[in-house]
């Protein structure tokens, strides 16, 4: 713990600690992520005989975008090892990695693609911070991301017609909500325990 710290206590003692070892463990997941889901799509993409052209420029694309969500992870790693990580560092990863994930799903299937489950990942995964902004802002940005996604889908809003139908676009942005909605209330919860059960000291958190 570094002397910068030693007036902390608290509830501001575990947001500190919980900011910098988070930060760290946020990134590895952030690299299992990649690694897994592109593995994914590669090895649906080997296993077809004849891709269509329209699945092959995919392809291209969602290669160039991983590598730029790689490049991301390793300044991070970096930056972290360097200790040259800002306080605001968090809102743009976490943007970052919003951004990312809808343009991947853009370029694909859109509202329809598999990865759009992977919103509801990076809503749980600001938790590790126990952030009450963090999460607010991720919750945001993910129903927004979604929600691009159905606006890309559909020629038109106020039609009759829904190329995604009304219902799932209604339960998965409710979903999102509430899901950051959960995570929200989870670190609200864990801050009154703290608060109330009275001082806390470096050697209790680490303990």
């Amino acid at each position: 713990m570094n002397r910068e710290n030693d007036h902390l206590s608290g509830w501001q003692l575990f947001r500190r600690i919980r900011e910098v070892d988070s930060a760290l463990q946020l990134n590895v997941i952030r690299l299992i992520g990649i690694v897994t889901f592109f593995a994914i799509h590669l090895f649906n993409y080997l296993m077809m005989d004849n891709p269509s052209n329209h699945y092959q420029e995919f392809h291209k694309s969602a290669i160039w975008l991983t590598t730029a969500w790689l490049l991301m992870t390793v300044a991070i790693f970096v930056a972290y090892f360097a200790q040259r990580l800002p306080w605001y560092a968090k809102y743009c990863s976490t943007i970052a990695d919003i951004a990312l994930l809808t343009a991947v799903a853009a370029i694909g299937e859109k509202a329809d693609a598999s990865i759009v489950v992977i919103y509801f990942v990076i809503v749980t995964a600001s938790l590790l911070r126990f952030s009450k902004p963090l999460i607010c802002v991720t919750t945001i940005g993910c129903f927004l991301g979604f929600l691009t996604q159905v606006g890309l889908t559909d020629q038109s809003w106020f039609d009759e017609q829904h190329d995604v139908p009304l219902t799932k676009t209604m339960i998965t942005l409710a979903a999102i909500l509430l899901n950051g909605f959960v995570c929200w209330q989870i670190c609200r919860s864990v801050q009154r325990w703290i608060e109330n059960k009275g001082p806390v000291t470096t050697d209790v958190i680490r303990d």
